[in-house]
């Protein structure tokens, strides 16, 4: 049976964690259920209802394939068109999530802490306040996670590749984090208990061969644990990336282009300012 996790319930007297911005720097305060200003709203304290809600997923690629010209874009309301994007990859990751689900997390890795491997779920995080005053809220379904003995998780995300290993970690390393703070700082932390993350990583899923078997062809599959580590550098590059988001929102014409990117040729061809 498949068992669901990570969302843990507490007792409404508890207190959380939130790590947040403040003043450039990282900073850390105990709170109630309020956002770092201490205000009940989603709002920090003096800014407009400017309120940003950012999937895990768009943080891929930062800055390199993910052009941060095109990604202010979309935040004022630019329909990118979507690309072609095979429905066979969603089967793969159907298939994985099944596979890996309730087995043990050293079957997917040795070096991985003890524990079962299970579905994943939706996560939302409390508020970001950028020094600015925009928000953000981070929110998305994680592709499964290991609850580990110790009571802490590991974060799974299967990724089918052939890819180099160093490539791959450095183009999801912001997702990964993305779901990371949610799960420590989640939005009703007087409802849901924060976790502790005890590593993150993808499980890189390749094809190898196909074979014969006694009932159809089948398709040879290694899978490759790659962490992705969760230390105050990582925390800290997250936070930057985050706070970037806040000032080119504010002011889309600072967002840098992709050297060469179509889709930033498109709207100076259509007389968008930005």
């Amino acid at each position: 049976m498949t068992r669901k996790v990570g969302m843990k319930r507490k007792p409404s007297n508890s207190r959380a964690l939130l790590i947040y911005r403040k003043g450039g720097a990282m900073a850390s305060q105990s709170f109630d259920g309020l956002n770092p200003s201490g205000n009940t709203s989603n709002k920090a304290v003096g800014s407009t209802n400017t309120h940003l809600r950012i999937s895990p997923s768009k943080l891929n690629y930062w800055g390199t394939y993910n052009c941060l010209k095109c990604f202010t874009a979309t935040m004022h309301g630019w329909v990118q068109p979507k690309g072609i994007f095979s429905p066979i990859f969603n089967l793969f990751d159907s298939h994985q999530k099944d596979y890996f689900s309730g087995r043990s997390s050293k079957e997917l890795d040795q070096s991985l802490p003890d524990g079962t491997i299970c579905e994943g779920f939706h996560v939302k995080s409390a508020p970001f306040v950028g020094d600015n005053g925009v928000t953000i809220t981070v929110a998305g379904i994680l592709d499964a996670v290991s609850e580990n003995f110790d009571d802490s998780l590991t974060i799974i995300d299967f990724k089918t590749s052939a890819s180099n290993p160093a490539s791959l970690a450095k183009g999801y390393e912001n997702q990964l984090s993305a779901y990371a703070f949610c799960l420590e700082n989640p939005a009703q932390p007087e409802k849901v208990e924060p976790r502790k993350i005890e590593t993150m990583g993808l499980c890189r899923i390749t094809p190898e061969r196909m074979t014969d078997t006694n009932e159809e062809i089948a398709e040879i599959m290694s899978a490759t644990w790659i962490e992705v580590p969760w230390d105050m550098q990582r925390r800290a590059s997250f936070f930057e990336i985050l706070e970037t988001i806040c000032e080119i929102f504010e002011k889309p014409e600072t967002a840098p282009s992709v050297d060469g990117c179509d889709w930033c040729h498109l709207r100076r061809q259509l007389g968008k300012p930005w």
